[in-house]
């Protein structure tokens, strides 16, 4: 259990009321002030409401607050006729609402106590109420929201603000500013760890280009690793052939690891216009190869081993033809690639199509050709394209006058069929709907950069989710700050409760010049609910010119990129840039050995895990994350640490393993998960798990030394093997400073 001085800070000034307002059952406060905060009036709902983050895995049902009212007719008291909800939402917002539902309302008639204390003339009261129970996973970031609507004439309910609250408030009513004061039944880490938005990793280019080389025309991203198309770099078969390269983070920062170039380019071949990544494979998008016959198109397939990137196959399609364009396009899934190529003729001219390939090694056959079922001449299907799994979508940006569609297809063995069209609720002439396009399970976002929202040319994007039989439009996205001429939606990505929407002609003026540098917008959420979580722009813009910024985009795990084609970097004019970010909330003990360091997609029977756990258990179920509940550092150098996610009627052996270093060959397949952990190991703190949890408190001696140690947990499969013939698995790592 989290200790008080972790919740209230010993140097909390003299008019808190903390030491007489306890958190409920042993749990944490937001401390209390005697000042007011915001308040409701007659027949007026204010929503007071404030982010928390729990130290364990537990359930709330009881919650205390404190407030005042203020009355011209004298003195006021709590009575039947105050109502008051209580509602949670998960804290997956930056802005002033509160996010994703989790539980509630709850209608609730609290006990009021005198606390003997007053503000001006007014009595503070204490309110408790009780709900049901609520399940809140440790680390995560929620908000709690308290309405009070008061039908009494001429009263007003002011709620208590906090002193040591963390900056973050928010009200779906416009009003709550500050932060409020309130217990809960759980521990809660300190205020200020529930941190949104995003912070820049690093901006870099290659050390091989040069003014107008374009370095960042596309971007994709897989664990540890981006490549970034140069298509326009000058290499000794000549000018503007075009390469890519691949760059791999060190923990500190990213570094060149391959330039890939085919030999066999005469020039113009644009390579790299358009990239994919996997574990294994990289793809090279050449639309502009003569492969065979001019402007036909190309695309080159390299696979990994250790550092070394070695060119497999060049592919063309079957049917290839002039000006097919084939390559402007591409995406990469395993094993698994799909190529658009929106100059082609089959329904008419340049009405477009796209390929799948499928391959291993240096063997890669075309399984499929994609058409729009009603193709027509001057669509461009296949100007955008994007995989997961057995699904593909393709954007035909042109269809119907430039409104635009977006096409998804399905595989069904090596068979691929159109199973729905995509379209604007809203469309309209000249949208682009479908310029880009990026697919992550049931869900599908779309940009449609010419779309007048703000403006010619101002944008949006589109997301629809699939219900189990039917593909429809669940939000249209539209940034606050949208401008004419951004170009939102020009470029899109979707991962797992997250879209990437570029707009490079976005992002706030510099100055007074109206130069603008791009932005990329950042959107957690699922279904219908969706909320800005970060706008994104590189720290350092180097010239006073549009650069471009969010021209490309790409997610992995816990970071993303933003491809700036024609940033002047240093002294080159054009040279272009790369810059990413995390999406990390702030947490206690950075965890790694996850999706957010990529290690998950190295799971040994392809038992991936939720992102920020270890591989999965049993099919469907997830895999087991370890969270840090408290550290205590001095004199005690303690931590307590917990393990959410076994299944509840398991008992597994669950045992905290140790190391001063991480392995260098990580992750390691361990059994049916993945250590990344150093050896030699130090056992920890073993226990049973129960009711779907474990607990593990133990302390850090003097003789392990200070500096970085690294964690993770080892526990025996539940309730039988799942990667035979093993029969243990680990959750994902904490890292903690001594």
């Amino acid at each position: 259990m989290s200790r008080l001085p972790l919740l209230l800070p010993v140097f909390a000034i003299p008019i808190l009321l903390a030491a007489q307002v306890p958190g409920p059952g042993g749990g944490g406060c937001q401390a209390f002030d005697v000042l007011g905060g915001d308040f409701s009036g007659e027949n007026t709902r204010i929503r007071a409401a404030d982010s928390f983050r729990p130290a364990e895995t537990g359930f709330v049902s009881n919650v205390t607050w404190r407030g005042y009212y203020l009355d011209d007719t004298g003195e006021s008291v709590p009575g039947p006729e105050d109502a008051y909800e209580i509602t949670y939402y998960k804290a997956d917002s930056t802005s002033a609402t509160p996010g994703t539902l989790h539980a509630g309302p709850f209608p609730v008639v609290p006990q009021a106590t005198d606390t003997g204390t007053m503000s001006s003339q007014y009595k503070i009261f204490e309110f408790q109420a009780s709900h049901a129970p609520v399940l809140f996973e440790c680390e995560t970031c929620y908000w709690i929201e308290i309405v009070n609507n008061t039908l009494e004439p001429l009263r007003r309910f002011v709620w208590i603000k906090s002193t040591t609250g963390d900056g973050r408030s928010a009200s779906s009513s416009g009003r709550g500013q500050l932060d409020y004061a309130f217990c809960l039944d759980t521990p809660l880490l300190p205020a200020g760890s529930c941190e949104f938005g995003s912070s820049e990793t690093g901006q870099f280019t290659s050390t091989l280009s040069v003014p107008g080389d374009r370095f960042g025309t596309s971007v994709s991203m897989d664990g540890v690793r981006i490549l970034v198309g140069d298509p326009f770099d000058n290499t000794v078969q000549g000018a503007d052939v075009g390469s890519s390269i691949m760059f791999r983070w060190n923990g500190t920062e990213w570094e060149q690891e391959a330039r890939l170039l085919p030999a066999e380019n005469d020039g113009q071949d644009g390579v790299g216009t358009s990239v994919g990544l996997s574990a294994m494979y990289a793809a090279i998008g050449a639309p502009r190869a003569d492969a065979p016959t001019p402007v036909a198109g190309a695309a080159y397939v390299y696979m990994r081993s250790g550092p070394l990137w070695n060119l497999q196959t060049k592919l063309t399609a079957l049917d290839a033809a002039t000006d097919d364009e084939f390559g402007t396009a591409l995406f990469l899934d395993g094993n698994t690639t799909v190529i658009g190529a929106p100059g082609d003729d089959d329904n008419g001219s340049a009405s477009g199509s796209a390929y799948v390939y499928v391959g291993a090694g240096s063997t890669w056959g075309q399984q499929g050709k994609l058409l729009a079922s009603d193709g027509a001449a001057g669509d461009g299907f296949g100007s955008s394209v994007s995989l997961d799994g057995d699904r593909v979508v393709v954007g035909s940006p042109q269809l119907g006058t430039g409104a635009g569609a977006a096409y998804v297809f399905e595989r069904s063995g090596s068979v691929w069929s159109e199973v729905a069209q995509l379209i604007a609720s809203d469309g309209a002439l000249g949208d682009e709907f479908g310029a880009s396009v990026g697919i992550f399970g049931d869900n599908v976002v779309v940009g449609a950069p010419a779309k007048p929202e703000a403006g010619p040319d101002s944008g949006a994007a589109y997301i629809f989710t699939f219900d189990g039989s039917t593909w429809s439009e669940a939000r249209k996205l539209v940034p606050d700050d949208a401008l004419a001429g951004a170009r939102f939606g020009v470029s899109v990505a979707a991962e797992m409760g997250a879209v990437l929407v570029g707009a490079p002609l976005g992002g706030n003026p510099v100055e007074t010049s109206g130069i603008r540098r791009g932005a990329g917008y950042l959107y957690s959420g699922a279904g219908s609910t969706w909320f800005l979580r970060s706008k994104a722009m590189p720290m350092q813009f180097n010239r006073d010119t549009s650069e471009l910024c969010g021209s490309s985009v790409s997610m992995s795990g816990d970071w993303f990129a933003l491809g700036t084609p024609f940033d002047d970097l240093g002294t080159g004019f054009d040279r272009g840039s790369v810059t990413t970010f995390s999406r990390a909330s702030q947490a206690s003990g950075a965890s790694f050995c996850d999706a957010t360091d990529g290690a998950l997609f190295s799971c040994p029977c392809g038992n991936l895990g939720d992102p920020d756990s270890g591989c999965e258990i049993q099919q469907g179920t997830g895999g087991v994350r370890l969270c840090t509940v408290e550290q205590l550092t001095g004199a005690e150098n303690r931590v307590t640490m917990q393990g959410t996610g076994y299944p509840l009627s398991a008992t597994p052996t669950s045992i905290v393993i140790r190391s001063n270093a991480l392995d260098p060959s990580r992750p390691v397949v361990f059994g049916d998960g993945l250590r990344c952990v150093g050896v030699p190991l130090v056992r920890l703190a073993a226990t049973f798990a129960a009711s779907g949890s474990s607990n593990h408190s133990f302390g850090h001696g003097p003789m392990a030394g200070s500096g970085s140690f690294h964690y993770q947990l080892w526990f025996r499969n539940t309730p039988a093997m799942y990667c035979t013939p093993d029969a243990f698995n680990l959750s994902n790592g904490r890292t903690l400073d001594w």
